[in-house]
């Protein structure tokens, strides 16, 4: 699978830094995600940045070629 938050981000205009703290999130973890190097993400990261970009979880990720 691959993150799709840079994507996403970039069509609503929005930024790692902003998106981060509306989410409660730390900007690392954020641009880690948004960057595809994370290793692994808590259900409770993929809620907040979907209540924060009013997405689905499904709309996060997208299989690798």
């Amino acid at each position: 699978y691959i993150f799709r938050l840079h994507e996403i981000l970039l069509e609503q205009g929005r930024g790692v830094r902003e998106v981060a703290r509306a989410a409660g999130l730390t900007v690392a973890t954020v641009s880690r995600i948004a960057n595809n190097r994370n290793r692994g993400i808590t259900l409770e990261v993929v809620s907040k940045l979907c209540r924060e970009l009013g997405i689905q979880p499904g709309d996060l990720y997208k299989l690798a070629d």
